[in-house]
């Protein structure tokens, strides 16, 4: 009913969302793509503390709120075909002209930060819904090498969106103080993109994202005094950088080499440390995401250098595997991270560390608990094995392959 209506209400939307008659962004442009120079950072910081803007009775930012959410409805009604949103340019007002995606980019400068985490809360969803049209055929992500638009509609979000957007999740993590908010909706904007063509970008952004991840993760810990909300916040900022790196790492979107680079380079030893949290999601998060490292290093990389990764990984997860009294979404987090060391490096394991594994592994399986997870941890490990043809590539897995096949017989006569 409202279909005929759409086109002017985007418009309306589109002059709203940036209707801010008591503050001057001092730029005079909506669409400056996230390239501004970087002493504009604490641009996206909240104002509260300029005297100058700090009204009361401005109530404008209800506005702003409002276009976005209506922008965020059209989304929705679009989800099978959003290609209007990004391609259809509407005239908003004064002679200015945006298309949907640019507008909603150009916003994230914006200063209330109620405002801000919804134009990218839409944003996000918009992304979203596109790359599932994309998947059922609807719409098409313009390559670099093809540009061939005769094939349906081709959106060419590598060239025109991917590094503004990059560029403004950067500016936004790089705020000193509040806007924490902000960064968590940039953390699930920037895992949303990893599933576009291209991902996050090429080395230079990997490495860009993977520092920014480093200082979430290296955030201060609360004494034991208790927890404060400064400490529940870092904790849900931590899980949010440990998941974007878990997606950046599976989604094989980027370079290999890059990703492998940027972790050795930044993040590996972070990773890691990250398994001594106290939270236990973040503690899970971490094993995940170490679950993802193990391949990354098994090809065109140097033998010190896997022996070294092989080290830390066997250093993170042993003790979480070992451990009785941790949650059980840990205890099975850690077996998977122990099945794709053994997969992936256990050659670099000593025949200590290895044997230690193994023996670990028979331990959980004769647990009740554990069992599962065990199980599906052997499948990989014995599979892996089976699969390579070199005799060192084999895992040997003599001294618990006997008692192992006994636990397991013993599982069929269960009811």
């Amino acid at each position: 009913q409202v279909e005929s209506h759409l086109h002017k209400i985007i418009q309306s939307a589109l002059a709203y969302i940036s209707y801010d008659p008591n503050y001057s962004y001092g730029d005079g442009d909506e669409d400056n793509d996230g390239d501004e120079d970087e002493e504009d950072d604490d641009e996206y910081a909240d104002d509260d503390e300029d005297d100058e803007y700090d009204d009361d009775d401005d109530e404008s930012w209800k506005v702003r709120r409002s276009a976005t959410r209506a922008l965020s409805a059209v989304v929705d009604s679009k989800n099978l075909n959003p290609s209007m949103l990004w391609n259809k340019v509407f005239v908003v007002r004064q002679g200015k002209s945006s298309t949907v995606a640019s507008a909603l980019v150009a916003r994230f400068k914006e200063r209330e930060e109620n405002c801000r985490v919804d134009v990218i809360d839409c944003f996000t969803k918009l992304l979203s819904v596109t790359v599932s049209a994309a998947s059922n055929g609807a719409v098409s992500f313009a390559s670099e090498t093809d540009m061939n638009t005769t094939d349906g509609v081709v959106i060419d979000f590598r060239k025109k969106y991917a590094n503004a957007l990059v560029n403004a999740c950067k500016k936004l993590f790089s705020v000193k103080k509040g806007g924490d908010r902000s960064k968590s909706s940039a953390l699930s904007l920037l895992s949303t993109l990893c599933l576009a063509p291209g991902g996050v970008g090429g080395k230079a952004e990997i490495e860009s994202v993977f520092l920014h991840v480093k200082a979430f993760l290296s955030m201060g810990k609360p004494d034991g005094s208790g927890l404060s909300r400064e400490a529940s916040v870092n904790k849900a900022l931590k899980l949010d950088a440990l998941c974007l790196v878990r997606i950046m790492l599976s989604c094989n979107k980027h370079n290999p080499l890059h990703i492998k680079d940027g972790l050795k380079k930044q993040l590996l030893e972070d990773l890691c440390l990250a398994v001594k949290e106290q939270w236990y999601k973040v503690i899970a998060e971490a094993l995940r995401v170490l679950t993802e490292v193990p391949p990354f290093f098994v090809n065109g990389s140097r033998v010190a250098e896997q022996s070294d990764v092989a080290d830390r990984l066997y250093e993170a997860i042993e003790p979480l595997i070992a451990a009785s009294d941790v949650d059980q979404e840990i205890k099975e987090c850690a077996l998977l991270a122990s099945a794709s060391l053994l997969t992936s490096l256990h050659i670099k394991l000593t025949d200590k560390k290895l044997q230690r594994l193994l023996s670990l592994l028979l331990e959980k399986l004769r647990n009740e608990t554990t069992r599962i997870a065990a199980i599906k941890t052997l499948q990989a490990v014995g599979s892996a094995s089976s699969q390579d043809s070199t005799k060192d590539g084999k895992i040997n897995m003599k001294p618990i392959l006997g008692e192992a096949i006994s636990v397991m017989s013993s599982f069929l006569k269960q009811q």
